[in-house]
């Protein structure tokens, strides 16, 4: 086994084992931060309405229960 096949073979070692530490550390970061993540699925199913607001409604507008304000007609 030559020098230069020793250097290449040091290089592939070095590379694999920093891939590995870094999906390592990807790995743990998401496994402690899962239920810190916000949940998309929590808001899916809202079927909150904001109720239109009292008085007279402006001209050219019509309320938008599911966003909160008024639209253009």
């Amino acid at each position: 086994m030559g020098k230069s096949e020793g250097v290449k073979s040091n290089k592939s070692i070095l590379y694999i084992s920093v891939f590995a530490v870094i999906l390592v550390l990807a790995g743990f970061s998401v496994f402690y931060n899962w239920d810190k993540a916000p949940s998309t699925r929590s808001n899916t199913n809202s079927n909150t309405y904001t109720p239109q607001p009292a008085g007279e409604t402006p001209p050219g507008k019509v309320w938008s229960a599911e966003h909160g304000h008024w639209h253009d007609i």
